[in-house]
């Protein structure tokens, strides 16, 4: 009998040995039933499963198929290594296991039953998994709280996923490798599968997961956090993802409508082939993170907030925009949210090409949105050059609420929307912008009226909110007249070469002006 088969008191707590229940490691002979056995050997003494160095033809189950019993302590399996990822097959040492079908290298089924989990936890390192058709090379079900898998590579060579959990709630995967064949190719428009997938099967899904320190090469998508659905399906909470890379891809992470506080922090985006970080949900933080374009490949957009969601922030990333047609962070936000409901700040955006077209820095659409856009740095500071290049492009429309720069072709001004003053600088207008004796401000808090012939303005026209402070600088033809919409002060009209502040207020469905102080009478 094998050593780690003995009952002796002092060596109770030996690893089983996967060979000493028959596996040959010779990349040839099916493994699977002498994985069963050593499996259902080390479940049931309690021992640790060691996979010796070698090249395994297997495919695992844990718990062992119809084990029926509760166990609340850690099943632990480990190997000797995992192998370089970035090394081709016949460099590959360490623990390597190859699914001999189509069926995943490894299960981890953690039920007793329909519904309810056996109450165990997984750990596992230092082994390469090898699948190779359109199922996960590792499937976990529920895994949870104490679950570990670290210090792993899991390759894909078929169609399917990496790693898929179907229900989560806890557990922790780090310092992993996880990659598809296509994992060098730049533009790979046969990409197929998510490096790790979350999904949302049912009320036992929570979140509380963390992603650390993982590399995700050569899929559709290098990660996938919860899913769509009407309405969306059990949330997933809280979930982390820390110095995670994804490279190669065409999506990088794509947060779900089922999700909230999705955490992406210090992240790495390189050779992404459309968005980086598609932000589906409320309250997703994505920071400090590295999205990298070059001349020669570049994502199509950074950030995409696409829906209509709350809470959610972007702050301290860099970004290059090497290309035409690309946006840093391109934000939505629509339907007349309470509060600040996304924000952007403290980013690090610059063009990297002087002469690619249509690239934006930061992008806004939406009706009545909320939002703040602040403080984020863009190089080059000034002019932006290229057709259509532009740092802020709004075309939002409506009442705009929060903080979003004015921009004219060389600088960034802050502008308080629905504020009472803001430091907009209107531009040099003339008497085009007057009809009919209104004239129309836009959302400037200060401009300079200078019309090339007399002109008489009977009325101002904003966009912003109620009783804004307003300071208009006009030349000698310009004329405010005093009037039932312009209220100034002894009722008379103000005349430049001078600058008059006014307050302006919505008053019965219409804009009224009120006199504050005037420089010249």
């Amino acid at each position: 009998m094998a050593l780690t088969k003995s009952h002796n008191r002092m060596i109770a707590d030996a690893p089983v040995n996967v060979k000493d229940f028959g596996a040959m490691a010779d990349g040839v002979t099916n493994d699977s039933t002498a994985f069963d056995a050593a499996i259902a050997y080390a479940w049931d003494t309690g021992n640790s499963l060691y996979i010796p160095s070698g090249n395994y033809v297997a495919k695992m189950t844990v718990p062992p198929v119809g084990t029926g019993e509760y166990r609340g302590d850690t099943f632990i399996m480990y190997g000797d290594g995992a192998g370089n990822g970035f090394l081709g097959e016949p460099f590959i040492t360490g623990t390597r296991i190859t699914s001999p079908d189509s069926s995943p290298a490894l299960t981890y089924d953690n039920t007793l039953g329909a519904s309810v989990s056996a109450g165990n936890h997984i750990y596992i390192r230092n082994i390469r998994f090898n699948g190779n058709s359109a199922n996960p090379v590792l499937l976990l079900d529920r895994f949870s709280d104490y679950s570990v898998i670290s210090e792993c590579e899991v390759r894909q060579f078929g169609t399917g996923d990496g790693i898929q959990i179907e229900h989560g709630y806890g557990g922790t995967i780090r310092d992993c490798h996880v990659m598809n064949s296509n994992l060098v190719d730049p533009h790979g428009t046969s990409r197929t599968g998510t490096g790790i997938s979350v999904s949302i099967l049912s009320a036992l899904s929570g979140g509380i997961l963390r992603f650390q320190h993982i590399t995700s090469r050569g899929f559709a998508n290098g990660f996938a956090i919860g899913g769509a659905g009407s309405p969306p399906a059990p949330s997933i909470l809280s979930t982390v993802l820390e110095q995670c890379e994804c490279s190669t891809v065409n999506y990088g992470i794509l947060v779900g409508s089922g999700t909230r506080k999705t955490v992406i922090n210090n992240c790495y985006f390189e050779g992404v082939e459309d968005t980086c970080v598609q932000d589906n949900s409320n309250s997703t933080t994505v920071s400090n993170s590295f999205f990298i374009g070059t001349a020669t490949e570049c994502f199509r957009v950074g950030i995409e907030s696409i829906s209509s969601t709350w809470g959610n922030l972007y702050f301290g990333n860099e970004m290059q925009l090497s290309q035409s047609d690309v946006i840093g962070i391109a934000l939505f936000t629509d339907g007349d949210a309470n509060g600040h409901s996304k924000i952007v700040r403290d980013n690090f955006i610059y063009n990297n090409s002087g002469s690619a077209s249509n690239v934006i820095g930061v992008s806004l659409s939406g009706a009545n949105p909320t939002a703040i856009v602040a403080d984020n740095v863009f190089r080059p500071r000034r002019l932006w050059t290229g057709s259509g290049a532009v740092k802020i492009y709004d075309t939002t429309t409506g009442i705009n609420t929060g903080v979003v720069p004015l921009t004219d072709s060389l600088n960034e001004f802050p502008f308080y929307s629905n504020a009472g003053i803001s430091l907009g600088y209107g531009g040099n207008i003339t008497e085009t912008a007057v009809t009919t004796g209104v004239l129309n401000l836009g959302a400037a808090s200060f401009v300079d009226f200078n019309p090339t012939t007399a002109t008489n303005v009977t009325q101002l026209l904003i966009n912003g909110k109620s009783g804004r402070i307003i300071l208009v600088s006009c030349n000698a033809n310009a004329t405010l007249a005093d009037g039932t919409y312009m209220i100034l002060a002894g009722g008379v009209d103000f005349t430049g070469n001078g600058q008059i502040l006014l307050n302006v207020r919505l008053d019965g469905g219409q804009w009224h002006a009120y006199e504050i102080s005037r420089t010249v009478y």
